[in-house]
């Protein structure tokens, strides 16, 4: 992680974002992994945190699922699992979908 210098992180929960940026009180349920991504940030590189809708970032979406597949912990993933690398390819390439446009093929 030594190569580290920027990290965006992005979440379909507004919440945890909030949680994260604006401090997570003593008594909730999340306040345990908060401390750790608190922890986390004062690492030697610059982090962003912001909102993103599920729908339109959809490497996020497919590692989220993917992460319901694995033990918990924390888990750093030095290249793409096989199943998003068509979708990194498509981001790359500036391929997007609009919210609507997702909604309309559920």
């Amino acid at each position: 992680m030594k190569d580290l210098t920027r990290v965006m992180f992005e979440s379909d929960s507004a919440i945890a974002v909030d949680l994260i940026l604006k401090g997570c009180p003593r008594n909730h349920s999340c306040e345990a992994i908060i401390t750790c991504i608190n922890r986390l940030k004062t690492q030697d590189w610059e982090v962003s945190f912001q909102h993103t809708y599920r729908q339109v970032n959809q490497v996020a979406n497919w590692i989220a699922s993917y992460a319901l597949t694995i033990p918990m912990g924390i888990h750093i993933l030095h290249i793409p699992p096989p199943g998003c690398i068509s979708l990194l390819w498509q981001d790359n390439a500036g391929v997007c979908f609009s919210v609507e446009f997702l909604f309309s093929l559920a």
